[in-house]
């Protein structure tokens, strides 16, 4: 069976890539508004300086606050839209891989997980797919020979055929259940 994790090495990039949007989105987001609100003119004279850059100082400190907000909140929206959207990227295809084991145990070998080559367990479908239509054959096989068994022995029946063919559709039956361990 093939590693999953390597057969779709875009996945953990993907999540890397969106975490990392939202934040540059924050960080410019806070220079943005840096930049913008911080242009003022400091004042003609030395003591109205260094009011403005005292008052300047808790400004700053609150708007920064603001912003360290602002950008957590980013942060904490983006980490959960990425889980939501990746969490039912998996579980989906878990759910519908469940339904199609459920309807395999209740004998329907006809079936086939309907998993899309996207999902990340797409490997794991088509290994159970592919498990599934070797047992589905296999089973075909075993019928043929039981109704060719029975055939021999209506006919053994009305004398036409031997007990020996009896025996040799009855080992090479026994053969292929053989190949399934019990």
């Amino acid at each position: 069976m093939r590693n999953i994790y390597t057969h779709k090495s875009w996945f953990k990039s993907r999540v890397l890539f969106g975490l990392s949007i939202f934040c540059i989105t924050g960080f410019v987001t806070t220079l943005a508004v840096l930049y913008f609100t911080m242009q003022q003119n400091i004042g003609p004279t030395y003591a109205i300086g260094i009011k403005m850059l005292t008052a300047l100082r808790q400004d700053i400190l609150y708007k920064a606050l603001t912003i360290f907000g602002i950008t957590f909140l980013f942060i904490i929206i983006g980490i959960l839209i990425l889980a939501m959207l990746y969490s039912h990227r998996i579980t989906g295809p878990l759910y519908r891989l469940t339904q199609f084991v459920k309807k395999v145990t209740e004998g329907h070998l006809n079936e086939r997980a309907g998993i899309r080559d996207t999902d990340v367990i797409h490997p794991v479908a088509d290994e159970l797919n592919e498990l599934v239509s070797v047992y589905h054959n296999k089973f075909q096989e075993i019928k043929e020979e039981v109704k060719t068994l029975e055939t021999l022995t209506a006919k053994m029946d009305t004398g036409e055929e031997t007990l020996s063919k009896i025996k040799k559709k009855a080992k090479e039956i026994r053969q292929l259940t053989e190949q399934f361990q019990l």
